[in-house]
């Protein structure tokens, strides 16, 4: 559409006319800057800290921690009888464990959305002593930072994308 008189509002006239360095077509990119902020396109639109990250994606924790500890030592690949009755292969792994109790702990629940501290499977990573079995993996711990991931993710509602 061309810039016309008609397209531009008057508080946008008035200012380029006390500004002739101005010209109309600078005063639209701004005013569409302005817009955008407004509308959150450029900057964050829930109101939180800009400077906070997003939570992890489930493909992020499929990737960073699942496969590369769970499935990858075929522990926990799919098929007849994976350990725990728990196939983590990527199209199975959510279902498995979100809101699902667990196989081995009664009462227990794999991973309880916003809640990590009641998600047995944190325990079953963190706890030197969980309420059934061994601590996971069995041959090495998980690295702080994956394991903080994972807890990122279930506190963040453990969405699946």
């Amino acid at each position: 559409m061309p810039l016309t008189h008609a397209t531009i509002r008057p508080s946008t006239l008035a200012l380029v006319r006390r500004a002739p360095a101005v010209r109309p077509a600078t005063c639209v990119r701004l005013g569409a800057r302005a817009i955008a902020l407004a509308l959150g396109v450029l900057g964050g639109c829930d109101g939180g800290d800009p400077a906070e990250p997003a939570p992890p994606t489930f493909t992020e924790i499929h990737e960073r921690v699942l496969q590369a500890s769970c499935v990858f030592a075929t522990c926990h690949k799919g098929g007849p009888s994976p350990a725990g009755d728990l196939s983590l292969e990527r199209d199975e792994a959510y279902a498995s464990l979100v809101d699902v109790p667990s196989s081995a702990a009664a009462g227990r629940v794999r991973v309880v959305p916003g809640d990590p501290d009641a998600s047995y499977v944190l325990e079953k990573i963190t706890a030197s002593a969980p309420a059934a079995g061994e601590p996971m993996p069995p041959d090495a711990p998980l690295e702080a930072d994956r394991i903080e991931l994972l807890r990122a993710w279930i506190e963040a509602g453990a969405a699946d994308d």
